[in-house]
């Protein structure tokens, strides 16, 4: 007798995640600047948590940008587990060319405006600062280098891609 279909996770846990994420992150640069502001030497690891924070909401920008962009043109998505890097994984037997593409763009789109917000807002003459922007660096690096050339290919009219975050339920 066949196993009856997995219920779908909700994203419920994973938008839960990402707030407290955001509330850590804006706890650790209040920290930071009031420290600046009274004259006290910021500690090392703080600095290095809050631009390590800033980056990873960052991230999750970028991934929420491919979430929209899939929804927004009707794709298929399923919810992942909150201890999971990606939000969703991407059905691309009940998927189109087109809403792969949306779905893309969705995240460039995101990482231009994270990418335009952190470095118009972190302190550029703080450790902090210089640490969301290396890391931001590396991150829209490895963007390009991983998500670039599979949209370039199924621009061209290559196949969807399959494994990682792309599934076939």
């Amino acid at each position: 007798m066949a196993e009856p279909p997995e219920e779908p996770r909700s994203f419920l846990p994973i938008l839960v995640r990402d707030v407290a994420l955001i509330i850590a992150c804006v706890g650790a640069w209040q920290s930071e600047l009031r420290d600046v502001a009274a004259g006290v030497d910021v500690p090392l690891a703080r600095s290095l948590l809050a631009g390590g924070l800033t980056v990873v909401v960052g991230f999750f920008a970028h991934e929420y940008g491919h979430l929209l962009g899939a929804l927004a043109s009707g794709a298929r998505v399923h919810a992942q587990a909150p201890w999971s890097p990606l939000l969703f994984h991407f059905d691309v037997a009940r998927s189109t060319r087109r809403q792969f593409l949306a779905m893309s763009y969705g995240g460039y789109a995101a990482s231009a405006v994270s990418a335009t917000v952190i470095a118009l807002t972190v302190p550029w003459d703080r450790l902090s600062g210089w640490t969301a922007l290396g890391l931001m660096g590396v991150g829209l690096f490895v963007t390009a280098v991983l998500e670039i050339p599979t949209h370039v290919r199924v621009l061209r009219g290559g196949p969807l891609p399959t494994g990682a975050a792309y599934v076939s339920e």
